[in-house]
């Protein structure tokens, strides 16, 4: 695997607070045992966001592989549960007493 994904997905973060954002992580645990395969979930081992790895002489048709394209769909799943989570309490009038970042002039 090459290049060092960690200070982009720390950009994100830090840019996604200063924006009053919510950052979700990806929830998984890595496929890290010496029985795991380049197909299974959370391969590249990502915890503070989804993280995927082509070569970079493949094609369209070749790359992400099977494994990182499940990685995605499963952390989508994470980030609408987490969505729903965070409206039904904004429905509900319930927000624990916390209130929203104010929006800067």
């Amino acid at each position: 695997m090459n290049g060092d994904k960690f200070l982009t997905i720390s950009y994100f973060v830090t840019l996604a607070m200063q924006h009053g954002m919510i950052w979700v992580g990806a929830g998984m645990m890595p496929s890290n045992t010496k029985a795991a395969t380049r197909n299974d979930l959370n391969f590249v081992g990502g915890f503070t966001g989804l993280l995927t790895q082509s070569p970079t002489d493949a094609s369209p048709d070749e790359a992400p592989p099977p494994g990182d394209l499940e990685t995605a769909k499963v952390f989508g799943a994470r980030i609408a549960a987490v969505t729903a989570r965070w409206t039904g309490n904004q429905a509900s009038g319930e927000n624990g007493g916390h209130q929203p970042a104010s929006e800067s002039p």
